[in-house]
């Protein structure tokens, strides 16, 4: 069994495979994700997963409120890559 077959998400007794909610995905991104990273949580229940699951300090954390569908939520990250010179 690898590396990534044995992982169990952090606050869930799922492993890999088994659980693939949004909560137990949303955690495993931010347990995973580099330092001096920049996360977009784009809007409603992923805000809520990330407060629940809590984020790095060195981690920059951006979200919507009051976008609604996949075009407000791309043009925001899109607009946040920008100004971070990712793009």
């Amino acid at each position: 069994m690898g590396p990534i077959a044995a992982f169990k998400f952090p606050n869930s007794t799922a492993t890999y495979g088994e659980s693939w909610k949004e909560r137990d995905v949303t955690g495993l991104i931010l347990h995973q994700i580099p330092e001096g990273s920049h996360f977009f949580a784009g809007n409603s229940m992923p805000v809520r997963w990330a407060a629940i699951h809590g984020v790095k300090s060195s981690i920059k954390i951006s979200a919507n409120r009051g976008t609604s569908g996949i075009e407000g939520v791309l043009s925001t990250s899109i607009g946040i890559a920008y100004h971070e010179k990712v793009l």
